[in-house]
């Protein structure tokens, strides 16, 4: 409770972020019935999940492909800029998962939540860069601990921020300006505000945004329940995938989906 209202703190010297402050405070004082079901959520992964170069064997049309093969020389860069950034800034998304889902969705428009060091977003800015039209918008809010501002987005080569526009912004008023930009989405990664109720408020946006036959991501579903909740108020099946010691939560859009 303390680290949130130091939070509360910091987000009040910046406007943008003054959107984000009620929320933050009401489920610090009242936290939603989902939140507390990690256990539950972890015991659900294990015991769904598969590995992700599995993906293929039941997803129609997913091609896996190594970021570190593909893009050798993109894959140096997320190494050079987490050896100079603070260890706490987070990060770690699984590059290769994303570079194949994008690569095998054929993505143009994209949009993610969460950026950290860029691991994400160099990912997919390597597969959506390929295609006429490609674009990423990414939401996150500035760092407030010294110093790590800097570092958000730090691995994203100058060549590929033409195709990139980052929203500096909590995703609660963030979300809404990107989606106001970038629609329909081929593609969407949510990384961002990992509490129930923030994963839920971005979910639905993320979700009616997408296109019919557009995939829905979302990292570190093993923290509470919120994308199997999701995915019973969409009435839609779901992939929970394995990445080292976390879980992604994968869903493609039907054509009858709203």
């Amino acid at each position: 409770m303390k680290a949130a209202f130091k939070s509360v703190a910091g987000y009040a010297l910046r406007p943008s972020l003054w959107p984000t402050i009620p929320s933050l405070v009401s489920r610090t004082l009242f936290p939603a019935e989902g939140e507390a079901t990690g256990h539950l959520a972890k015991a659900r992964c294990a015991t769904e999940a598969i590995e992700c170069d599995r993906l293929p064997s039941v997803m129609s049309g997913f091609v896996w492909t190594p970021f570190e093969d593909a893009q050798p020389e993109l894959a140096r860069l997320i190494a050079k800029a987490r050896s100079v950034a603070p260890q706490y800034i987070g990060g770690g998304a699984d590059m290769s998962f994303l570079y194949s889902m994008a690569e095998s969705l054929n993505a143009k428009q994209v949009v993610e939540t969460g950026v950290a060091l860029g691991d994400s977003s160099l990912a997919i800015l390597a597969s959506v860069s390929k295609r006429s039209g490609g674009k990423l918008i990414s939401v996150d809010r500035p760092y407030l601990r010294f110093g790590s501002e800097k570092h958000v987005g730090a691995a994203v080569p100058p060549y590929l921020r033409i195709y990139w526009e980052l929203i500096r912004e909590a995703d609660r008023s963030g979300i809404g300006k990107a989606l106001g930009r970038l629609y329909p989405l081929d593609m969407c990664h949510y990384d961002s505000d990992k509490s129930y109720s923030g994963r839920m408020f971005g979910y639905s946006r993320l979700w009616q945004a997408l296109r019919p036959g557009g995939v829905f991501i979302s990292d570190d579903i093993q923290d509470n329940l919120a994308f199997f909740h999701f995915s019973e108020t969409v009435q839609h099946k779901y992939f929970v995938v394995k990445s080292r010691n976390k879980y992604i939560g994968v869903m493609v859009k039907g054509t009858t989906d709203r």
